[in-house]
C-alpha cells in the first residue's frame, strides 16, 4: 500500500504551526518530525481540552486538515463545527487561515 503523498507545502506550514502551538501553549518539547506520531488522524486532531469551572463539564478544540474546518466539542458532543475556508476561495486560503 502506497503512503498518501500531500504535495500542498500549506499543510506542512499547517503541521509546523499546530506543533509550535502545542509547545508554546503546553509547555512542551516535540518536533516537527513528531507530527504524524502525535496526530495519526488528520481528521482529529485535539489541541485544547479544558473543564468549565465546576469541572461538570469538558470543552474540546480539534481542528480537521483534511476537510479544513474546526469543531467545539462539550462533553464528546460537537456543539460546532466551521471551515476556514471563510470566502470560499478554496484549500490554500482555508490552509492559509488555519496557520
Amino acid at each position: 500500500m502506497e503512503e498518501k503523498r500531500n504535495d500542498n507545502p500549506l499543510i506542512e506550514d499547517v503541521k509546523r504551526a499546530i506543533i509550535d502551538f502545542c509547545n508554546r501553549e503546553y509547555e512542551e518539547n516535540h518536533s516537527y518530525d513528531e507530527f504524524n506520531t502525535l496526530y495519526p488522524d488528520l481528521k482529529h486532531i485535539g489541541i485544547a481540552y479544558t473543564n468549565t469551572p465546576d469541572e461538570r463539564y469538558g470543552i474540546q478544540y480539534e481542528l480537521n486538515l483534511e476537510e479544513k474546518t474546526w469543531t467545539q466539542y462539550i462533553d464528546d458532543i460537537p456543539i460546532k463545527t466551521e471551515s476556514f475556508d471563510y470566502e470560499s476561495k478554496g484549500e490554500n486560503e482555508a490552509l492559509r487561515n488555519m496557520k
